[in-house]
């Protein structure tokens, strides 16, 4: 049994309950996946921006790469617009919604298993190409740690759905999360921005799921995703590559 959200658009994501058959991927999924170039990485770790996340575009759209850093409770926190080639955005959000989502994720134990997610086959992790780009780009701004696949998955939400306070992983570790907004087009007010909280579970960071944006954090900084409102009818995607921290020192184990 399947429900389609209806925005009337036919391309939009199939959400399976957890009842039917595990996933697949689509016959494209490797054709478009192929086609995407490398990340053209020149940026060193070092270049910043104070741009805030949540800041308007102008009618002539920046397209120069900024990096944004945080830190929270001592972790880092990297915000990323305009790493990402325009053809490969374009690809991989088209991709998103072609995706099949099954509703078995929960944020953390003792809360419903009801997120929808389509899950990366581990065998796929190591040779896609726009994984290794996000991979570069985590490489690239923690030179000096050893990173190792953990997981890659796709979240898909809509209204009505609810996402949980957690962490990505133990307080102590210091594994990483890049996660990257794979809509093509997102409004402010239809809200789904990632809420980043301290030790104390107090907000400190709101960051606007804008198309194309790359938020690498370490896994352990308290976070959630907001859904969509109401005023949205659209899905609100997420990728999000899991990497291990296999050795090496960052700020936050320091």
């Amino acid at each position: 049994m399947s429900c389609r959200q209806t925005t009337g658009r036919e391309n939009d994501a199939i959400i399976y309950d957890r009842q039917d058959k595990p996933f697949r991927p689509l016959p494209q999924h490797d054709r478009q996946l192929a086609a995407m170039r490398p990340l053209p990485f020149g940026l060193a770790p070092e270049t910043l921006s104070l741009q805030p996340a949540g800041a308007r575009e102008s009618k002539m759209p920046d397209t120069e790469p900024k990096i944004r850093k945080s830190l929270i409770s001592g972790r880092e926190l990297f915000v990323c617009d305009n790493l990402i080639d325009q053809m490969m955005v374009q690809q991989v959000g088209n991709l998103a919604r072609t995706l099949p989502y099954f509703r078995k994720e929960k944020s953390r134990p003792g809360v419903p298993g009801l997120a929808a997610v389509s899950e990366i086959p581990a065998e796929r992790i190591a040779v896609d190409p726009f994984l290794g780009s996000l991979r570069q780009a985590v490489e690239r701004l923690l030179p000096d740690e050893r990173f190792s696949d953990q997981r890659a998955y796709v979240n898909c939400s809509v209204y009505g759905d609810s996402y949980y306070l957690h962490r990505d992983s133990e307080p102590g570790e210091q594994h990483v999360t890049a996660l990257y907004y794979a809509n093509l087009e997102w409004q402010p007010d239809w809200g789904g921005e990632t809420i980043y909280y301290n030790d104390e579970e107090d907000a400190e960071l709101a960051i606007t799921p804008r198309p194309g944006r790359l938020v690498i954090a370490r896994g352990a900084i308290l976070h959630r995703g907001n859904v969509p409102s109401r005023s949205c009818y659209e899905q609100r995607y997420t990728l999000a590559y899991k990497l291990n921290s296999v050795g090496g020192t960052s700020l936050s184990a320091r």
